[in-house]
């Protein structure tokens, strides 16, 4: 005989029905709390912070990067070098990303930047190296300071043609004081002419010919080092006069 207080059992479709309520709202739930702080985050990126982040790209994407060519060793007849290449490197600065290296988020306090702790960092990260510039190979004060301040510059030259001992030397002192954001040791190569005297200015002055010299000697050099490089280019070419002279 069954118990008239016993309440009847609930069906199977009732209990599916609810358990899948239940599984809705923690995935509803487990959603919101997962993409709520990405949510927060891009809101910051492009909100927040667009103005600093676009600064950012467009100077990334704008920077001018010169790239050497190597280039061959030049023969003469009798198997003599005329012209050979022989490895130097560039001392780069980036005053970018020396500012860039110093980290605000280091320098604030309940979300408010500490002005005068960052400018203090930042000036004793460039003073470093302006320091140990100077320091090495007695490169200007007064001029790599105001190289070093150019926020808007990511790529400044400051030697064209170290050679290896100076190199290493630009080496050790990056490295010691953690100096990879803002100066960078590059290879790049340099042209010798270890037997004509007259190379230095008429090889390399054949594609701007109205910069040759005047003299009747270093226009002939300049004709057979054009004929030499540039065979067809050559034809019917002949140096511009003007009223004071030859160019």
């Amino acid at each position: 005989m069954q118990d008239p207080n016993r309440k009847p059992r609930r069906s199977d479709g009732r209990n599916n029905r609810s358990l899948f309520r239940r599984t809705i709202f923690l995935m509803v739930v487990l959603g919101i709390g997962i993409f709520l702080p990405l949510v927060a985050q891009l809101y910051k990126l492009q909100i927040v912070e667009q103005e600093e982040w676009e600064r950012r790209a467009e100077n990334q994407q704008t920077r001018s990067v010169s790239v050497a060519a190597n280039r061959g060793t030049i023969y003469d007849r009798e198997g003599r070098a005329m012209a050979m290449s022989a490895t130097v490197y560039k001392l780069v600065l980036s005053p970018m990303g020396v500012y860039g290296s110093v980290d605000k988020e280091k320098y604030k306090t309940d979300g408010k930047l500490d002005e005068t702790a960052y400018e203090k960092a930042l000036y004793d990260l460039r003073k470093t190296i302006v320091d140990g510039i100077v320091d090495l190979f007695g490169y200007d004060e007064e001029r790599l300071w105001k190289r070093v301040e150019r926020i808007d510059s990511g790529y400044e030259v400051l030697y064209y043609e170290l050679e290896e001992e100076d190199a290493e030397r630009a080496r050790q002192f990056i490295s010691e004081k953690r100096l990879g954001s803002g100066l960078q040791v590059t290879p790049s190569s340099k042209r010798y002419y270890p037997f004509l005297r007259w190379a230095p200015t008429s090889w390399v002055t054949w594609a701007r010919p109205r910069r040759a010299a005047k003299t009747r000697w270093a226009r002939r050099a300049s004709r057979r080092a054009m004929r030499m490089c540039c065979p067809a280019s050559w034809a019917g070419w002949s140096p511009p006069k003007t009223a004071g002279g030859w160019r």
